[in-house]
This record gives structure tokens, sequence and C-alpha cells, in this order.
């Protein structure tokens, strides 16, 4: 049986028919499924029951390092139709406010989000890394210069608020 141009045509226009459904065609659809994915993927190994929270979002972008991410936080707040304030009310909340207070004490306001940071699970093998340069910077010390570089205006009470929130307890 002979297959004319045509019909030829029409078969393979059918046969990849379903590849354009399932790949976005332009880059800005993909960016927008990556962000998706990533989210859904992220909520799913957390084991939370709905991605469509404020505040299950803000966890989200904060243990990324992405609460200052407004491209993200439209993208994924629009999808799962939560508002875009109560997500930034909710970051604000669990970060803390400027500054928060621990057993008396005024602390950084990046306090909070390094001990999330160091709370999750790439993060406790970050916290590894870095222990022993928090208790001699929890003491006055400035090892190698990474207090004075990384942790400007910090105090030894900044460091010890963090490896009491890491480890449990402080002990030097």
């Amino acid at each position: 049986m002979k297959v004319t141009r045509r019909q030829l045509k029409r078969l393979i226009s059918e046969a990849f028919s379903g590849y354009a459904s399932e790949r976005p065609r332009n880059p800005m659809e993909r960016h927008y499924a990556n962000v998706i994915n990533s989210y859904e993927t992220w909520v799913q190994e957390k084991g939370h029951i709905t991605p469509a929270a404020s505040s299950v979002l803000a966890t989200y972008l904060i243990e990324q390092g992405l609460e200052q991410d407004t491209e993200r936080t439209s993208i994924l707040a629009s999808e799962y139709k939560i508002d875009k304030l109560d997500v930034a009310s909710e970051i604000k909340r669990q970060v803390g406010d400027a500054r928060i207070k621990y057993d008396d004490v005024v602390l950084n306001q990046d306090v909070p989000k390094l001990i999330l940071k160091f709370q999750g699970p790439m993060g406790q093998r970050q916290w590894l890394k870095v222990r022993n340069e928090f208790y001699n910077m929890s003491e006055g010390g400035d090892e190698y210069g990474i207090r004075q570089k990384y942790y400007p205006g910090w105090t030894n009470e900044d460091f010890i608020a963090v490896i009491t929130a890491v480890e449990g307890s402080y002990s030097p």
C-alpha cells in the first residue's frame, strides 16, 4: 500500500500531537512548571496535607532561602489561590519581627532564619561543618575572620541562641 504525502503528514502530526501538551512550549511556562513541581515535591517530602496553605508556602520559602523572592511567591500563591499578603505576614510571623527575644535577650533578626536553615535536612550536615566555629564565636572569638565577614553585629548571645536551638542545649 502506498502512503501519500498528505497521509504521511497526518500520521506524523497525530503521532507527535501528545508531546505538545506534555511539555510547556515556551521557557517561561517551563520555569513556572519547575517552580510548582519543586514546591509540590517539597510538600510531599515534608508530609504536609495541602500545598494550598499560606503557612506551608511560607515555611517552604524560608527553608529554601527564598523569602525575598517575590516572583516565586507570586507564581505559587496564584497557582494555589493564596493571598500574597497572607504569605508575607506568615513569613514575617515565622521568621520573627525585626528582632526577637530569647530568654530575655534581644537577638539579631537573622538568628531565626539561620536556626530554620540548620534544622532542615541539608542544614544538619552544614551544622556539623560550622559547629566548632559557632562555639568559638559564642565565646567572643573570630576564627578566620568569619564573624566579622558573615555575622557583623552579632552578639555572643546570638550564637548561643543558634547553638541552643539546633543542639537543644549549650555547654561551652
